[in-house]
């Protein structure tokens, strides 16, 4: 309460001179003037935001690229696909919606205002009644609420017909929405009309207030006067300045009787939330949220979804989250990180997100570190996570020069009896390197720091790198990697079952041991021989499952696996779950495409493009014309190009899939998987991976492969409807 009661507030300016900021005050506030100065500022800005208007523009935007997806869809293939269908059914829905919340939101704040002088407040009525009787508004309002809202929608091809027929009232699919635009707007006009009055007053009332700041951006300022030389906790709120400016210009059209213009030009320069789960959007369907950020701390957040404002917006809880704030062109990003656990309370859901949550996951297993500068440690583990945030760290960041790091972890399987070299690096006795983690016994190592030290202690043996690196975490990475390739060998070496061996000798052989390869313990060891900067750590947290309870009254289960599976289907789920149990993440992204290939394949009974009957057609006209005088190596080859006619490329394959399925996916979801393929490429084909993919990256392409496989899944349960051609035609 004391804290409380020590709370300043003063009006002033919030000065940026080379990137810093200073605060040049101007008067003292109360609480209770404070508090009604930031009401009003609440006030100006939603008047400006038009938060409802540009949700309805956005959504009727993204209604029309639907269409045009349509009309392409029916130019080359004569059908619209079911992903299109989905699309258009979830894009009205929300758009429905928007304008139901907008009309009544315009609605509310008419009959709540104090001020309504008659004439105005009776053209509002006016505007609002014949909306909601007459127009294509009403239209879809009815239509919607009786569920006639069907994929006839987007026969495009009948764009001379009507649609909707009400009296002379008559729309096609692409003027029903557009209309119901110009209708909004329309009323969102009759709005400004009503609120002029007291918007002047307010905006009279706060340029005072504006005027008496001599310099720098108005603002309000509250901190606590600590009795120390600067006060403390500073919180800040702008003037709504710019806010104001686009007002009193909005209001001057709307009285010279350009309206709509002045509208839309409104929307323009507004303050606007950006959230963003990789490049899909979901600010038309945030309706809340906090974000916080602390010293040495993990910045967190809360954001709260509406599903059905989301459209045909795929969002995916393993994209990578941002929310951000604009204004004018200026912004600041509030927070980045991902989805930690998503709870929906009927269409509401409410997540819960952490910032750097792959350092969180990395560090799971336990580090145990020392001679580390605070500031270096954390900023290893970031550097593991590969988070792009910022996070705001007391110390400095001190620059080492390269050193030879020795990384030694502990092996199973292995026994010498002296230091054995193989590759790069070295196997040498349990004995010889076993004293080593003493360093980290000294303090106080704590329970997880005992287990780690315990495991290392239990060695058969140590493989030793000693990679030159100017941060331990980066000698990690490259000693662990020289270790798995040399245990690899090994494995390779333990497999070789023929008699002989290259050079004509037999070999020793031993079924079970080669069955049962040695491996890494699950800690390593770091120390650097210069500045003895070390750490124990396990890479990653050991693989046990949390328990997870299954019952017919969640959806945890949803769709249902049939009973009988096509083999295709067997081997992309199967493929799925090796790519999200593998360790190692080139291995991954070989079991991802492996999947997204099994899932590609051309299923029994699918139409072909060109029957048998066409192919020998083709041939025959093409072989048998009078002006070719080809070779016989030519007509081969020419027989070989025809027979494959039926052949499509994978990507092509993979993208007709998902529109039978009707999977929503973005361009940058099959960005990030046409990316995995070019690494699983270079590892088929033995070229070098120069940028190997983060963990984040290849947990969002699993993601969207499971996406894939769920609809294909819940296709099947619905009783999927195949292009049954036999292939004779």
């Amino acid at each position: 309460m004391a804290a409380e009661a020590e709370r300043r507030w003063k009006l002033g300016g919030r000065v940026t001179d080379a990137g810093h900021h200073d605060c040049l005050f101007v008067r003292d506030l109360s609480q209770v003037e404070a508090d009604e100065l930031k009401a009003k500022f609440r006030e100006v800005h939603e008047l400006a935001e038009q938060n409802g208007l540009t949700r309805v523009l956005e959504s009727g935007d993204r209604w029309g690229a639907v269409l045009d997806a349509a009309q392409e869809e029916i130019e080359l293939d004569g059908a619209i696909s079911p992903q299109s269908e989905r699309a258009a059914q979830l894009e009205l829905g929300a758009f429905v919606r928007f304008c139901e919340r907008l009309v009544e939101e315009l609605r509310a704040e008419a009959t709540a205002s104090e001020t309504r002088p008659e004439p105005q407040a009776a053209f509002f009525a006016e505007r609002l009644e014949q909306l909601q009787r007459t127009g294509p508004y009403a239209l879809l309002v009815e239509a919607f609420e009786e569920g006639k809202i069907e994929a006839d929608l987007l026969q495009l091809r009948k764009t001379l017909d009507p649609l909707y027929v009400r009296g002379f009232e008559t729309y096609s699919a692409r003027d029903l929405v557009a209309a119901t635009l110009g209708g909004l707007i329309e009323l969102v006009v009759a709005h400004f009309v009503l609120r002029e009055s007291a918007y002047r007053a307010l905006a009279d009332e706060l340029r005072p207030l504006t005027r008496s700041v001599p310099k720098g951006m108005p603002s309000l300022f509250s901190f606590i006067e600590s009795g120390a030389a600067k006060p403390s906790n500073y919180e800040l709120t702008d003037f709504p300045v710019f806010a104001l400016a686009r007002l009193d210009h909005a209001f001057d059209e709307v009285r010279a009787g350009r309206g709509q213009q002045a509208i839309l030009e409104l929307l323009q320069g507004r303050y606007r939330r950006i959230l963003r789960f990789g490049k899909a959007s979901a600010d038309s369907a945030a309706v809340g949220g906090t974000s916080s950020e602390g010293l040495d701390a993990l910045p967190t957040a809360t954001v709260q979804l509406d599903v059905d404002l989301l459209g045909s917006e795929p969002i995916d809880y393993w994209a990578p989250m941002s929310d951000r704030v604009e204004e004018g062109g200026e912004g600041r990003e509030m927070f980045l990180g991902v989805v930690q656990r998503a709870d929906p309370d009927g269409r509401l859901v409410t997540l819960d997100c952490e910032g750097a949550a792959a350092l969180t996951e990395q560090v799971a297993g336990g580090t145990l570190a020392a001679n580390m500068e605070p500031a270096e440690l954390i900023r290893a583990m970031i550097a593991r996570s590969g988070w792009d945030g910022e996070l705001l760290l007391q110390e400095e960041k001190k620059e080492h020069l390269p050193e030879v790091f020795d990384v030694i972890s502990p092996l199973h399987g292995i026994e010498v009896d002296k230091p054995l070299r193989m590759g790069t690096i070295s196997i040498v006795p349990r004995e010889q390197e076993v004293e080593k983690i003493g360093l980290l016994e000294k303090g106080e190592p704590g329970e997880t720091g005992a287990e780690m030290i315990a495991e290392f202690r239990e060695a058969d043996s140590f493989a030793v790198a000693q990679p030159t690196a100017q941060t331990v975490d980066a000698a990690e990475d490259e000693g662990l990697g020289e270790i798995d390739i040399a245990l690899a060998w090994l494995t390779t070496r333990g497999r070789y079952g023929a008699v002989a061996l290259p050079d004509g000798s037999p070999q020793l052989f031993d079924r079970q041991q080669a069955l049962r390869a040695p491996h890494r313990g699950p800690v390593v060891y770091v120390c650097g021989a210069e500045t003895k900067r070390l750490w124990l750590r396990r890479p990653a947290e050991p693989d046990r499952a949390i328990k997870r309870c299954l019952s017919d009254d969640d959806s945890s289960t949803a769709p249902p696996l049939p009973v009988k599976l096509e083999v295709n289907d067997r081997l992309a789920l199967l493929a799925l779950r090796l790519a999200a149990s593998e360790a190692d993440p080139l291995m991954q992204v070989r079991a991802l495409w492996q999947a997204i290939e099994s899932y590609a394949e051309k299923r029994k009974g699918e139409r072909r493009l060109f029957t048998k009957r066409e192919k020998k057609a083709i041939k025959k006209l093409v072989l048998d014309h009078a002006d070719l005088d080809l070779s016989k190596r030519q007509r081969d080859r020419l027989k070989e190009a025809i027979d494959g006619l039926n052949h499509e490329s994978l990507t092509l394959r993979l993208r007709r899939r998902l529109k039978r399925d009707a999977v929503l996916v973005t361009d940058d979801e099959l960005a990030l998987l046409d990316e995995l393929y070019d690494i699983r490429n270079d590892i088929v084909h033995g070229r070098p991976v120069e940028q190997p993919p983060q963990r984040d990256q290849i947990n969002y392409g699993i993601s969207i492969v499971s996406r894939m496989l769920v609809h294909r899944i819940a296709s099947l349960g619905q009783g999927e409807v195949s292009d049954v051609v036999p292939e004779d035609g």
